[in-house]
């Protein structure tokens, strides 16, 4: 995605890479790696909904929003190596009102593996880069050491 590139309305499953965003942008009112109704899982094997990446350069990302219409549903397999949302470097980052392992109805169980969100390979992580904003639910870990929101590597 380029630097004001959006995402929007979409329904994607079925590959192990669902979103890459190098360049910054916007993804909401999607359905990532579940049914067109946003109630069930897509399957497949190990997923990535959406890999934020800016190991190379600083770039502003926003996934979700602060309404319903923004809300990202986001979903994998539940296998070990599936993370919802996978951010890499240290990007400018809102996450906000994102459903993630759950379906749109927020209460049914759809599950999203190791992770629901990971930072990984992060340095100099200052709070005012990541925001994860309300509105969220997380839930559904299935996978090995399960977890929600898992750091990995920072300094």
């Amino acid at each position: 995605l380029g630097q004001s590139a959006v995402i929007q309305g979409l329904v994607i499953r079925g590959a192990t890479t669902l979103v890459e965003m190098a360049g910054g942008g916007t993804v909401r009112g999607c359905y990532l790696g579940t049914t067109a109704s946003g109630l069930g899982a897509g399957g497949g094997g190990q997923v990535t909904a959406i890999r934020v990446d800016s190991s190379v350069d600083v770039r502003t990302f926003t996934i979700g929003g602060p309404s319903a219409a923004d809300r990202n549903v986001i979903a994998g397999p539940g296998t070990d190596g599936s993370v919802g949302i996978d951010i890499l470097g240290t990007p400018r980052l809102t996450v906000e009102g994102n459903l993630i392992g759950v379906a749109r109805d927020a209460l049914t169980v759809l599950g999203h593996g190791r992770a629901g969100v990971r930072y990984q390979a992060v340095s100099s992580l200052a709070a005012t880069d990541i925001e994860v904003g309300p509105l969220n639910v997380i839930g559904g870990a299935s996978g090995p050491g399960g977890a929600g929101v898992r750091v990995a590597a920072c300094t």
